[in-house]
């Protein structure tokens, strides 16, 4: 099981980076 959590990792960092994104988009307009 040890060897998911490096991918859990950059999953959850992606999610939040999409996220961001998002919000910033959403601000502009």
């Amino acid at each position: 099981m040890n060897y998911l959590l490096p991918f859990i990792n950059y999953v959850k960092r992606c999610i939040k980076m999409r996220t961001h994104e998002s919000e910033m988009t959403l601000q502009r307009k």
